[in-house]
């Protein structure tokens, strides 16, 4: 397993876990900012998993 992945893979399961407690945190306190912190969150990990997705396409392509 590359350096990368594990990087990558541990970088992607933080921001995972990151959005789901931004989204529970959400469900029980009325602070209406904080779904907008949920949604930068949200897509910020669909933007890194993509990216990852990509890399490791190019990556075993070659």
């Amino acid at each position: 397993m590359s350096k990368f992945k594990f990087d990558a893979t541990q970088r992607v399961i933080s921001l995972i876990v990151l959005t789901l407690s931004l989204w529970i945190m959400n469900q029980l306190v009325d602070w209406p900012w904080l779904i907008y912190l949920v949604l930068a969150s949200g897509l910020a990990t669909m933007i890194t998993l993509i990216a990852t997705l990509i890399y490791e396409l190019l990556i075993h392509k070659h």
